[in-house]
């Protein structure tokens, strides 16, 4: 069963929504407050807690719970949903293997580095560092080291992105 487009950036076709963002590999879930209108009745509702799973929401005709994913077919929803919390992190807030980064504080090796760098440089630093990852994975940190890739990825797109 499909879903009108339940959230900002979905490039999906219209009627192809599933109720999650296959795009961007996350589930939506609603921030408190966001009204909702019942197609069928008009009624008016606010949603008063949500997760990617379900979504609770009260109004002055009652309360209810509803999958989150069918709330966009069953709402007309006045705002976005937010994401959820892994998407809403930057790569800098997330270390995987450890916490020996993240006690720097304000001066991450990436944010320093970015500042040294060339541009150039710092793009062929971060590509180096994940396929290093990569490359050992089978030699020594398995599932990690491929963790560890992807995460050396996203904060190349977040800190380039910032330039």
């Amino acid at each position: 069963m499909t879903r009108p487009h339940v959230g900002s950036g979905c490039n999906a076709p219209e009627g192809e929504c599933l109720g999650f963002c296959l795009n961007k590999g996350y589930e939506v879930q609603y921030k408190n407050g966001t009204k909702l209108t019942d197609r069928e009745s008009g009624a008016v509702f606010v949603v008063s807690g949500s997760n990617s799973e379900e979504t609770q929401y009260q109004g002055a005709s009652g309360r209810g719970t509803v999958k989150t994913s069918e709330v966009a077919a069953l709402f007309e929803v006045d705002g976005e949903p937010m994401p959820t919390v892994a998407e809403a992190l930057s790569a800098l807030d997330i270390q995987e293997g450890g916490d020996h980064y993240k006690k720097l504080g304000a001066y991450q090796p990436w944010e320093v580095l970015r500042r040294w760098l060339t541009p150039e440089e710092f793009r062929g630093y971060m590509k180096g560092t994940a396929i290093a990852y990569l490359a050992r994975e089978q030699d020594k940190g398995g599932m990690l080291d491929i963790k560890k890739a992807g995460h050396t990825l996203q904060g190349l797109v977040e800190l380039l992105g910032a330039e």
